[in-house]
């Protein structure tokens, strides 16, 4: 067998091939023939799922090359444990309380906030009351679960 076609063989065919090869030498031989197990053809695999992080990504990359935007951020935001050089353990708040994922201006002044969520799911209380807030002030504030609410939200 050629070696440009045994590197392109899936690995249940050279199984096979070497199977036959084996029980070939084994009754030109006279030995008893071994037992190779052939594995199972493997399993179909999910649809992908879509995370928040790879929407935020693309989100971050519409906004970034968008005509009506002149600046936009990720917004990071939680609580971090660390510890005192005395040991004890203390928490530190970054950011407010509900702030959106994506935080920016609009050209022309006007503040944008963008929230990103997975398809299904839905802002928290706090991050809908920050949403409501900035469109009450005159801001674009949004939920976003793909490029095209983005898009939608621009027009």
């Amino acid at each position: 067998m050629k070696l440009a076609r045994w590197a392109r063989l899936s690995r249940l065919d050279k199984t096979i091939e070497v199977k036959q090869a084996l029980d070939w030498m084994a009754d030109n031989a006279a030995k008893p023939r071994m037992h190779i197990p052939i594995p199972p053809p493997p399993k179909p695999r999910a649809k992908p799922v879509l995370h928040e992080a790879n929407i935020l990504r693309a989100v971050l990359e519409c906004l970034r090359y968008h005509p009506k935007v002149a600046r936009v951020w990720r917004q990071n935001a939680g609580t971090l444990s660390a510890y005192n050089r005395d040991g004890s353990e203390r928490f530190i708040r970054m950011g407010a309380t509900g702030i959106s994922d994506v935080i920016g201006f609009l050209k022309g002044g006007r503040f944008l906030a963008c929230e990103v969520k997975a398809p299904g799911k839905n802002p928290t209380a706090q991050q809908q009351e920050f949403l409501d807030s900035v469109n009450r002030a005159g801001g674009l504030a949004f939920v976003a679960r793909s490029v095209d609410d983005v898009m939608a939200a621009l027009q």
